[in-house]
């Protein structure tokens, strides 16, 4: 069996497809592209999703290299409970509660909430503390979600 591209008509002579092959083929086309299309919006929501998953990481390593940074004995880094962390400049205030941060992520303003937990290992020696560093965030309609890094502080020997 030969496969022909094209219909002949048999009375003219002449050659071409018909109106009925195009819009098949036209609609073939358009399920085709409507999929692509519907895989793309996909992609481009799971990006922007893993973007500002990356945000809240980066504000949590940010945050804890400059609790890391500071000297043993800082007030900052004294027993808390969920105090505030101002991550830019260099500002500790050890009142409860939760610094708000605003990044941009792809042009698109993101909220993060930012807190921080210091607790003594070994409240008789004072040598080493706990720090966690917790960033809170919502994207669009999703539920809460709690990133969270910890640390331990050595003091260092005199």
């Amino acid at each position: 069996m030969i496969l022909r591209t094209a219909s002949q008509n048999k009375e003219t002579g002449q050659e071409g497809v018909t109106l009925v092959e195009v819009m098949i083929s036209l609609v073939i086309l358009l399920v085709v592209f409507v999929g692509l299309i519907q895989t793309s919006i996909l992609s481009v929501e799971h990006n922007m999703r893993n973007s500002v998953r990356d945000g809240a990481v980066n504000e949590a390593n940010e945050t804890m290299t400059q609790l890391k940074s500071r000297d043993y004995s800082d007030p900052c880094l004294t027993d808390t409970l969920l105090a505030v962390v101002q991550p830019l400049p260099l500002v500790c205030n050890n009142t409860p509660g939760w610094t708000s941060v605003t990044r941009t992520v792809g042009n698109y303003p993101q909220g993060y909430a930012v807190g921080k937990t210091v607790t003594r290992l070994d409240p008789a020696t004072d040598l080493s503390k706990q720090v966690i560093v917790q960033v809170r965030y919502t994207y669009r309609d999703d539920p809460e979600v709690r990133y969270s890094i910890s640390s331990t502080i050595r003091q260092k020997p005199k």
